[in-house]
C-alpha cells in the first residue's frame, strides 16, 4: 500500500512540475509571473517528494536507483497526459516509443523481483 501511495504522490508532484515548468505557455499569468510560480509550487513540489520517496524506498528493497526510476517514468506519463489535454500537443512515433519505454521502465521496477 505504501509502494503506491508513493508512487500516486510522485505522479501529483509531477503534474505540478508540469504546471511550473510548462504552464506559462498556457497561460499568461505564469508566463509574466516566473519567479511567483516558482515560489508558489516549490514547496508543494518539495513535501510531495521528499514524502513519497521513503514510501517508494522502503517497500522497493532500499533502491534509490528503483525510486528514481519510476519517479521518471511517471514525470513522462503526466507530461504525456498534460501536454496532450492543455497544450494539444500529440505523440510522434519516437516520443510514443519513449513514452511506452517509461511505462516498462515502471512495471520492471515494481513487478521484478
Amino acid at each position: 500500500m505504501k509502494l503506491f501511495l508513493g508512487i500516486a504522490l510522485t505522479f501529483l508532484a509531477q503534474v505540478l512540475v508540469w504546471f511550473q515548468i510548462n504552464g506559462q505557455f498556457k497561460w499568461t499569468w505564469l508566463s509574466e509571473h516566473k519567479l511567483a510560480t516558482s515560489v508558489i509550487f516549490a514547496i508543494p513540489i518539495s513535501v510531495l517528494f521528499v514524502y513519497s520517496a521513503p514510501m517508494m524506498y522502503s517497500e522497493l528493497a532500499g533502491k534509490v536507483w528503483t525510486v528514481r526510476l519510476i519517479s521518471f517514468g511517471t514525470g513522462m506519463i503526466s507530461f504525456f497526459f498534460l501536454s496532450l489535454f492543455l497544450l494539444n500537443e500529440h505523440l510522434d512515433l519516437k516520443n510514443l516509443i519513449s513514452l511506452a519505454l517509461s511505462v516498462i521502465i515502471i512495471l520492471i521496477q515494481v513487478l521484478w523481483k
